[in-house]
């Protein structure tokens, strides 16, 4: 938290350039990867801004920044926040699971550099119902400490890692 009032450079967040793997196998159905990454971690005003204004339909996809969009067989996959320039997969490219999709960044509407990640029931994230969904193994911040985690559901604003091999 102490990041967020520093106005430091995002090079100083954990998460920062970090790689976004493929959670499944899937389509790319679409994506942006031309949007200016934020240069600093930083708050909003005097106070940090918990609860953003609810989005137009028409925000949406500026909220999320570079984002890449999947289709599996059943579900669409929001990933957001991606950093500019750093999508290895183009639109209509199957991929698999564990597969090096991109970096973490801060583009769009982040404080900080984060994936935001979200399993929808349609394409168009302001008209889909949000999805819940159980991740195998990942480990989590307990504020001290690495604790490993499986067959959970991810919890809105836990810190989390994974290991993965790239395919």
């Amino acid at each position: 938290m102490s990041l967020l009032w520093s106005g430091a450079s995002v090079e100083d967040s954990h998460s920062w350039a970090q790689p976004v793997y493929a959670p499944l196998d899937a389509t790319i159905v679409e994506l942006c990867d031309d949007k200016p990454d934020s240069p600093t971690v930083r708050a909003v005003g005097h106070r940090v801004r918990l609860l953003p204004a609810r989005p137009r339909p028409q925000d949406v996809r500026a909220l999320a920044g570079n984002f890449l969009l999947l289709r599996s067989q059943r579900w669409f996959i929001l990933l957001a926040h991606l950093k500019r320039g750093s999508i290895r997969v183009g639109v209509g490219h199957s991929i698999e699971k564990g597969q090096l999709l991109a970096e973490v960044g801060n583009s769009g509407s982040s404080l900080a550099p984060h994936l935001h990640m979200q399993v929808l029931d349609a394409p168009e994230p302001q008209r889909a119902a949000t999805i819940g969904f159980l991740v195998n193994e990942y480990e989590r911040w307990t504020g001290r400490q690495w604790q490993p985690a499986r067959y959970r559901e991810l919890v809105k604003g836990e810190r989390v890692r994974f290991q993965c091999n790239e395919s």
